[in-house]
C-alpha cells in the first residue's frame, strides 16, 4: 500500500516538473511517446547481486523536428538483488535490496529511423535493504539507441545505480 501511494504521488510530481521544460522549448502540443522497459539494476556496493526492475517512461517531443523531448520515468524492482555485509567477528549476513526510481529528463536524439539518444536530468531513488530505507535525489544521465520500436539504454542514477534497459516504444 505504501509503495502504491508513493508511486502515484511521485508520478504526479514528475509530470508537473516536466511542464516547465515543455514551456521553455515552446511546442507544448508535440507528439508524445511511451516506453515500457525491463532493467537490469546494478548497485554500486561490494558483494551485491543485480536486481531486475520494470519501468514506464513517457515523453513529449519539444518541436516539430523531434530532436528534443521532455521525458519522465518511473520504475520498481520485480526481482530483488542481494548484498552481503561483513559481520562482527568474521560472521556475514546477506540482505535483499529493492529500488523505486523516478526520473525527469531532457532527452536529445537525431532525426531518422536509427536514433542515438542522450538524456540529462535528475532522479529520486528509494533503496530498501532489509528493514532499512534510504532515499536520495541526484543528477542522472543516460545514452542509448532507438531502432524502430526498440529502445536500448544505459542510465546512471547518481553514483549508486546503473540501469541497463531494453524496451518498446509506442
Amino acid at each position: 500500500m505504501r509503495k502504491t501511494s508513493l508511486l502515484s504521488l511521485m508520478g504526479l510530481t514528475l509530470a508537473v516538473a516536466s511542464a516547465p521544460a515543455a514551456a521553455f522549448f515552446g511546442d507544448a502540443e508535440g507528439e508524445r511517446y511511451y516506453v515500457a522497459k525491463v532493467n537490469n539494476v546494478q548497485l554500486d556496493a561490494d558483494d551485491s547481486s543485480d536486481a531486475t526492475s520494470i519501468a514506464f517512461a513517457f515523453g513529449q517531443y519539444l518541436g516539430e523536428r523531434q530532436v528534443a523531448a521532455s521525458e519522465s520515468e518511473i520504475g520498481i524492482t520485480v526481482s530483488n538483488g542481494s548484498v552481503s555485509n561483513s559481520g562482527f567477528l568474521g560472521g556475514s549476513s546477506e540482505a535483499d535490496w529493492e529500488l523505486l526510481h523516478l526520473g525527469s529528463f531532457i532527452a536529445f536524439q537525431n532525426p531518422g529511423d536509427f536514433k542515438i539518444k542522450g538524456k540529462l536530468g535528475f532522479a529520486f531513488t528509494q533503496l530498501e535493504v532489509g528493514n532499512n530505507t534510504e532515499q536520495d535525489f541526484s543528477a542522472a544521465y543516460g545514452i542509448g539507441g532507438v531502432f524502430g520500436p526498440v529502445e536500448v539504454e544505459i542510465t546512471q542514477f547518481g553514483s549508486d545505480f546503473t540501469l541497463l534497459s531494453a524496451g518498446f516504444r509506442f
